[in-house]
C-alpha cells in the first residue's frame, strides 16, 4: 500500500484506491451499485452483528 501525496488521505494498493475509515476519515460505503447492502445490528449489546442483504432491505 502506498500513500498518494497529491491527494489528502488517499492510499493505493496495486494502482487501486483504498478507502479508509476512522476517527477523522469518515465512514465507508454500506451499499453497492447492484443492490447489496451491509447493516450492523446489536441484538445483544455490546456484541454487534453484520448483516448482508442482496436487495439492500433488511
Amino acid at each position: 500500500m502506498a500513500r498518494r501525496p497529491d491527494l489528502p488521505r488517499a492510499w493505493t494498493c496495486r494502482g487501486h484506491p483504498v478507502h479508509l475509515a476512522g476517527l477523522f476519515g469518515g465512514g465507508l460505503h454500506s451499499t453497492t451499485p447492484d443492490g447489496w447492502g451491509l447493516d450492523v445490528v446489536s441484538p445483544e449489546w455490546p456484541n454487534d452483528r453484520v448483516l448482508l442483504s442482496a436487495d439492500g432491505d433488511i
